[in-house]
């Protein structure tokens, strides 16, 4: 068995060798492959490569092995296979290493090219070809692998290595190939520790550029002896004189390895010198020479060729000065600064003179050569710039400063010609008016000669003289223009006598479509004498009356010059009144009124009246009978139009008896009633009046019946039926008693009896006699034996009139402890005289000054009949204030206090009215004060009480400050103190300090915020200067025009500046842009700093206005009914201004009224600008009407603004049952400030900063809810 399997497994290893040498691959199964090391097979036997082609010589060698092996070591291992004779075409590989135990020895790794490490699966790995390699004209075919030894020796301490090749023809058979193999056993040893090194004690070197740096190598690991090698050649373990930069070294053991290790070896920077020299004036001594140092390791100390010792020398003459600056590790650098005289400077100007007298197209322009650039120019108008435009004539002097402060000075002269002027001679005005006969010659002097002239009527030439004739009445301007383009322009009028004004008195259009009542009538002035008419239809006269429609002509002569004026005129006619029937419809049924009709009117004049036949007066009718109407239209001009409208009635349903039958006796139910219906629309339905609903009525007793017929359309007719009797028998009263006293049951009825009949009273009784009841009417019927009925009979019981006690006036009702209870009677009913008698023992009907209590009154009349009577006086529940919330004023001078009362008693509701006429039992947006209140209840009573609400003290600011010693010391200091409020205070600065001293501060402008617990808000700046600051400013003011106009002006005079300045404007608002020559009306604070920081402060200036603003007091809103209407109105009350206000009421771009109030307005949006006698103005824009249908005043008893006036937050309270949908607020000048839709709010919480609002004052706010517009004045103190 053992031979057998050995086969086996040789007959598998040589089928893959096959594969290694022509496809390439390498064993993937078995348990070795075949090197011929322990467990491989040699492949040498039959089935795989016969290996004994002794023409292919050669062999396979394992070549890069130590003698002895170093654990952890690497190796890199060559295999190569040969072929000296070159008579093989291809070749592959195997290699295997093994320890002494025949493991797996070490690892490979790195492979070369056509190789691969492949592990089989009895766990072996092999170095081999992928794929077979074919040879190269050498005949030598070489791979290579890095093997790392393994860690530990082992048991058997040798390293085996295993190596075969195929040295193959390439027919893809096994046949007549070779197999060489070649094995080393070499023995392993323990290796040293890896070798390693590193560098220590390294300094770098003292100056830039100097080679004096060194270094250290210290090794560890590896097999002594080492050796160095540095990259500057050094070979020993400590290195000098080294340079700036990176210091490697190598270090080798006995057994050769390496290791490298590099540090950098630093150099300070290099030690740099600028020096430089300033330019001086020619023969100053005031130039100096700086050198600026860097580099090295600092410490500079500096040598100059005259003896300085600093870094700046001052005070030279021109010359060359050499410096050396050295550092503190005595590195040196010298540079040469030179102090260089400026050349002298020349002025060179080109000059153009203004061309036109009184123009400023004059200018001059100035080039330097010489000095120091840049230059400077200061010029007696101020000017800086070397070019000067828009000149006027003058001298103008300048002084031109070189970059190191030379000057030179010199004056120039600005020339004009002579005004250029135009007048006129020889003017001949127009005969008439209208007429084109005048004249005018005009004459050009002046400027510089060589003139064109340019008439308003297109006439133009050259020269100084003109003359134009046929002109017409109107004013002639000639533009003359002289030789360099100045203009001047001139005008004359040519007048013509006044044209025949003609006035319409009266123009009367036809009233009527196709009448002849029109007219007209006119007037005329300015004629010269007596004028004549002529009318085109022949008619001399002013006036024409009874004319038709159609245009007349009018030729007017004036009979003094023979002037004419012609005119026409329109005599205007309606279009023709036109009637129209519409949606007639005729009655449903006959007799009915369901019929209607409609009149549709046109043409005419508009504003329709109707008059129907039947009375109506509406364009429409409806329940209308069968019949002819006859409808007259009449329009506003009484025009009239008459039509006939006709609804045709249908045939009435017809009811007819066929037959009775009476009933036996009164009582029997065999009587009967049959009908028939006709005329209608069938089938018919029956309704009796005892319920039957077929056309035959039987079994019913002696009556009268009704019968209703009603057809399929619903149309009915009645008819009455009686069901007789053949006999019938009558009851008799013996004795009838009336009630005595009203109300009590003392009457009684006896009748005649039978004691054959039996009797049934409508009281259910059934004998022959009644006894004490009461009034009323009573009802009997008797029935024989025969079961027959008497004829019923009725009997009515009267009694005395009830007795009434009439209360004609009381005051049932008091106040707490008040006697006022009040009753007057007056007595009437019963019988005879009635007497009473009080509770009280008052013997008057009429009783005053009653305490609360109950009052009782017996009245009796003539037949004892007595009735009582109580009246009750009350007294009210004392009024008593059980809780009084008092919220005092947070910050002085606001006005956000509160009062709050929870009251009990009195009668129903509560009023309240207090004395700043407020009328809840909450007070919100109170001043500080006293706030008297009275409480009344529905019976007058009330209570009066006085609350206080206190404020705290204004909170204001003592502010030290000290300034900066001297600019960049950062010593100044600020403290502020605060008073009044209510503590404890917090502040914000504006470089973020938090405290009320702050300090180190440079010079400038700091900000603060201050704030108590109440959040009362007190701000400012303050101002730290420098010790050397001189700078200070002051200003006077010129008033705005106008409240809202920008043309305030602040006028400002700065003292003491370094260089320019620039000016900060603070407002309530924040910083403004504006400049201080276009300011409104309001409080500022100019905050001036020059280029060295000094800062002057100029608070609480203001800016007035010279004439009062409009002020808007208050704007009424009313919206069109409905989308479609005009009744929309909106009215303004405004005070202020001065004089009369003029008011422009636009919409869409139109102008539609100048009233305070307009009306018959639309929907839509609108604006209002007034103005007033000086040209102030103040606008409201965007008012929008939008259709409602409810009272708008009701509507706003339902919205709440509180706090008003408000500091910080306003609620605005919605009862209406309606969602907010925009809210939007404006300044009393009209300027929307805030603007949002607010789609889908009840109610609404704003802070003011949201509102856009930043300054205190009065604005507008608007609401729009539900369709409807509420403005309310809102009153904001922050």
């Amino acid at each position: 068995m053992p031979q057998n399997k050995s086969l086996i497994i040789g007959v598998a290893i040589c089928s893959l060798i096959l594969g290694l040498a022509s496809s390439g691959s390498h064993p993937t199964s078995g348990s070795a492959g075949y090197t011929g090391a322990p467990g491989d097979s040699t492949c040498g036997q039959s089935g795989c490569h016969t290996g004994g082609n002794a023409s292919f010589d050669g062999e396979v060698i394992i070549d890069g092995l130590p003698a002895t092996i170093t654990t952890g070591l690497t190796y890199t291992i060559s295999v190569t296979v040969t072929n000296p004779n070159g008579n093989a075409t291809r070749a592959g590989f195997q290699m295997l290493v093994l320890t002494g135990t025949n493991t797996n020895a070490g690892t490979m790794a790195n492979e070369s090219p056509n190789t691969e490490i492949k592990t089989v699966f009895g766990g072996k790995k092999y170095f081999g070809h992928s794929p077979a390699q074919n040879f190269p004209v050498s005949n030598e075919l070489s791979f290579s692998v890095d093997w790392t030894a393994p860690a530990t020796v082992g048991s058997n301490p040798v390293i085996k290595f295993y190596a075969s090749a195929v040295i193959a023809n390439g027919n893809n058979s096994n046949s007549m190939d070779r197999v060489v193999l070649t094995n080393q056993i070499i023995p392993i040893q323990a290796g040293a520790a890896p070798l390693s090194v590193s560098i220590t004690s390294v300094f770098g070197t003292t100056c830039a550029g100097v080679n004096n740096g060194s270094a250290t190598a210290v090794p560890a690991g590896g097999t002594t002896p080492y050796t160095y090698v540095w990259n500057n050649g050094a070979t020993g373990a400590q290195v000098f004189n080294l340079p700036a930069g990176l210091a490697i070294v190598t270090v080798t053991d006995n057994i050769g390895s390496t290791s490298t290790a590099s540090t950098n070896i630093s150099s300070p920077p290099a030690l740099m010198a600028v020096a430089s020299g300033s330019v001086v004036c020619q023969g100053a001594s005031n130039g100096s020479a700086i050198v600026i140092a860097s580099g090295g390791v600092g410490g500079y100390t500096y040598s100059w060729s005259n003896g300085g010792t600093a870094s700046t020398l001052f005070n030279l003459p021109a010359g060359n000065y050499t410096v050396t600056v050295s550092d503190a590790n005595s590195c040196t650098k010298t540079s040469e600064a030179s102090v260089t005289t400026s050349p002298p400077m020349n002025l060179n100007s080109s000059l153009n003179h203004v061309r036109c007298a009184g123009g400023n197209d004059g200018s001059i322009i100035l080039s330097v050569t010489g000095g120091v650039t840049p230059y400077t120019y200061l010029w007696s108008n101020n000017s800086t710039s070397n070019v000067l435009n828009n000149l006027t004539a003058g001298t103008y002097t300048v002084t031109v400063t070189d970059n190191v402060l030379c000057t030179k000075t010199a004056s120039y002269i600005i020339s004009q010609p002579g005004p250029l002027a135009v007048g006129f001679t020889n003017v001949v005005n127009a005969t008439c008016n209208g007429y084109a006969n005048g004249s005018a010659t005009m004459n050009i002097s002046g400027g510089t000669s060589s003139y064109h002239y340019q008439w308003s009527n297109g006439a133009s030439g050259n020269g100084a003289i003109n003359t134009q004739s046929n002109l017409s009445a109107g004013i002639y301007s000639v533009t003359a223009t002289d030789f360099f383009d100045c203009q001047k322009t001139a005008s004359v009028t040519i007048s013509q006598p006044a044209p025949i004004n003609i006035q319409v008195i009266n123009q009367v259009p036809v009233s009527c479509f196709g009448g002849s009542n029109g007219g007209i009538s006119i007037s005329t002035n300015g004629q010269s004498g007596t004028v004549s008419y002529l009318w085109s239809n022949g008619a001399t006269t002013n006036s024409l009356i009874n004319l038709s429609a159609g245009q007349y002509h009018l030729t007017i002569t004036d009979n003094g010059n023979a002037c004419t004026q012609t005119a026409s005129y329109t005599i205007s006619q309606p279009n023709p009144l036109t009637l129209t029937v519409f949606g007639l419809t005729n009655p449903s049924c006959f007799g009915s009124s369901d019929g209607s009709a409609a009149i549709v009117a046109s043409g005419g004049n508009s504003n329709y009246n109707y008059l129907w036949s039947n009375g109506g007066t509406t364009a429409f009718q409806n329940n209308l009978g069968a019949g002819t109407y006859v409808v007259t239209v009449t329009d506003q001009l009484a025009c009239s139009a008459t039509i006939t409208a006709n609804l045709i009635q249908p045939m009435a349903v017809s009811v007819n008896l066929i037959s009775t039958t009476p009933a036996s006796c009164l009582g029997a139910n065999n009587g009967a009633l049959n009908i028939i219906a006709s005329n209608g629309f069938g089938p018919y339905q029956y309704l009796w009046s005892n319920g039957v609903t077929t056309a035959s009525n039987i079994n019913i007793p002696a009556g009268i019946y009704t019968a209703t017929v009603t057809d399929s359309h619903a149309c009915s007719s009645s008819g009455v039926f009686e069901v007789g009797t053949n006999s019938t028998f009558v009851l008799t009263l013996e004795e009838v008693a009336n009630v005595q006293c009203h109300g009590d049951s003392s009457g009684s009825i006896s009748l005649i009896a039978n004691p054959t009949f039996t009797y049934l009273w409508s009281t259910g009784d059934t004998g022959s006699t009644l006894t004490n009841i009461p009034a009323g009417i009573y009802n009997v019927v008797a029935t024989d034996n025969a079961g027959c009925q008497s004829q019923p009979l009725d009997i009515t019981i009267s009694q005395s009139p009830v007795i009434q006690s009439i209360l004609t006036q009381s005051d049932t009702l008091n106040c707490p402890g008040e006697q006022s209870g009040l009753l007057a009677l007056t007595l009437s009913g019963g019988t005879g005289v009635l007497s009473y008698a009080w509770s009280n023992n008052e013997t008057s009907l009429t009783l005053d000054s009653l305490t609360s209590g109950t009052y009782s009154i017996s009245i009796t009349d003539s037949l004892n009949c007595e009735v009582d009577f109580q009246y009750i006086i009350s007294e009210t529940p004392q009024i008593i204030i059980e809780q009084a919330n008092i919220q005092n004023v947070s910050c002085f001078d606001l006005s956000d206090g509160q009062i709050s009362l929870i009251v009990s008693g009195g009668l129903d509701s509560l009023s309240y009215a207090w004395s700043n006429n407020a009328t809840g039992n909450s007070l919100s947006g109170l001043n500080a004060g006293n706030y008297l209140v009275t409480i009344s209840d529905e019976n007058d009573c009330n209570i009066i009480e006085t609350f206080s609400v206190a404020e705290p003290d204004s909170l204001q600011t003592e502010i030290t400050v000290i300034n900066e010693t001297a600019s960049g010391d950062n010593d100044g200091s600020i403290f502020i103190n605060v008073v009044g409020g209510t503590s404890p205070y917090s502040i914000l600065w504006s470089n973020g300090e938090t405290t009320f001293t702050i300090d180190s501060l440079s010079s400038g402008v700091y900000n603060y915020e201050i704030n108590d617990t109440n959040g009362c808000l007190v701000s400012g700046l303050v101002v730290v200067n420098a010790g050397n600051c001189l700078l200070s400013a002051s200003y006077e003011t010129t008033p705005a025009t106008c409240s809202n106009s920008y043309d305030g002006v602040i006028d400002l005079n700065v003292t003491g500046s370094n260089g320019t300045f620039e000016v900060v404007i603070h407002s309530e608002n924040g910083i403004v842009d504006s400049p201080l020559d276009s300011l409104t009306v309001g409080i500022y604070t100019l905050v001036i700093t020059d280029t060295l920081a000094c800062t002057a402060l100029l608070p609480d200036i203001e800016i007035t206005s010279i004439h009062p603003a409009i002020i808007l007091d208050s704007l009424i809103i009313i919206n069109p009914s409905t989308p479609d209407s005009q009744d929309g109105m909106l009215s303004v009350m405004l005070s202020g201004g001065t004089g009369t206000l003029e008011y422009v009421w636009t919409k869409d771009g139109n102008i539609i009224g100048n009233e305070p109030s307009v009306s018959n307005l639309t929907i839509g949006l609108y604006n209002l600008m007034v103005s007033d006698a000086e040209g102030c103005l103040y606008s409201i824009n965007n008012i929008i009407l939008e259709a409602t249908n409810n009272s708008i005043e009701e509507f706003e008893k339902q919205v709440f603004l509180y706090p008003n006036p408000v500091n910080q937050q306003l609620n605005i309270t919605n009862e209406t049952g309606e969602m907010i949908s925009r809210c939007d607020v404006s300044n009393m000048q009209g300027q929307v400030v805030f603007s949002q839709s607010v789609q889908g709010y009840e109610s609404l919480t704003f802070n003011t900063d949201d509102l856009g609002v930043h300054e205190d004052g009065v604005y507008l706010i608007r609401l729009v809810i539900g369709g409807k517009v509420i403005i309310r004045k809102l009153m904001i103190m922050q």
